[in-house]
């Protein structure tokens, strides 16, 4: 028998729920500026530099994260689907490259996944030039 434990917090009020995994991801957009998400939060913005959607992109999901553990996490808010077409298109992508590359370092050393925090992920192809980051969750004190 298998048991694992993700999200304890979720048991306590089914109405609220913590994000397993948080991701950020940064892609090209047709007019040559930068345009970048987060899911599962549905936080997006646009600019000329990858650089500076990426600072942008991290301040706002701070300030969103903000205010859902200020509000506990309400299931509404932590889990939204993304409005736009185009950022659905690049999260699947992204998805099956995180999906390959976590069962690669979960297999590979286990213990040493445990303490990751924080990932980096790169995509080039025809359609998209896209990289990113993705976080888990920790599990709240207490």
């Amino acid at each position: 028998m298998i048991i694992s434990r993700f999200g304890l917090e979720e048991i306590v009020n089914p109405k609220n729920i913590r994000p397993k995994i948080v991701i950020l991801v940064i892609y090209k957009i047709s007019d040559g500026h930068w345009r970048g998400f987060c899911s599962p939060y549905d936080v997006s913005c646009n600019g000329a530099t990858k650089k500076g959607v990426l600072e942008s992109l991290k301040e706002l999901v701070s300030l969103y994260e903000e205010g859902l553990e200020q509000y506990g996490y309400p299931r509404h808010l932590s889990i939204k689907p993304l409005s736009d077409p185009e950022d659905e298109k690049v999260l699947k992508k992204a998805l099956q490259l995180i999906a390959e590359t976590e069962k690669e370092k979960l297999t590979k050393d286990y213990y040493k996944y445990q303490e990751q925090e924080c990932n980096k992920f790169t995509i080039k192809n025809q359609e998209h030039s896209l990289s990113g980051y993705y976080y888990h969750q920790q599990p709240a004190a207490g």
